[in-house]
């Protein structure tokens, strides 16, 4: 009897024993949670500023450019400068 390789075929896996790097799981649910914690804080922070008029009084100006390019200018900045910076500064830039 020949395969068809069209026709479907139910595979079956089994796990044999623990497959999960326990240690690994911790640490991606470490990450994630600080990934939850810090998307949380935008939220916070964004509600903040359109609730107390801040956003508003900002959006009509050039300074709205400001604030939208901070972030992508101090991701430039640092990721220019890591190979410069001496003893545990690029640890202390690599944690935010």
């Amino acid at each position: 009897m020949t395969s068809n390789p069209y026709t479907p075929v139910a595979h079956t896996a089994r796990a044999e024993g623990p497959l999960l790097d326990l240690g690994l799981r911790q640490y991606m649910l470490g990450v994630y949670n600080l990934m939850a914690g810090g998307l949380g804080l935008t939220g916070v922070v964004a509600i903040i500023a359109v609730a107390s008029g801040f956003y508003q009084s900002i959006a009509a100006t050039p300074l709205i450019w400001v604030v939208f390019l901070a972030p992508l200018a101090a991701v430039l900045f640092l990721s220019f400068r890591i190979d410069r910076m001496s003893g545990g500064s690029p640890a202390l830039v690599r944690s935010f």
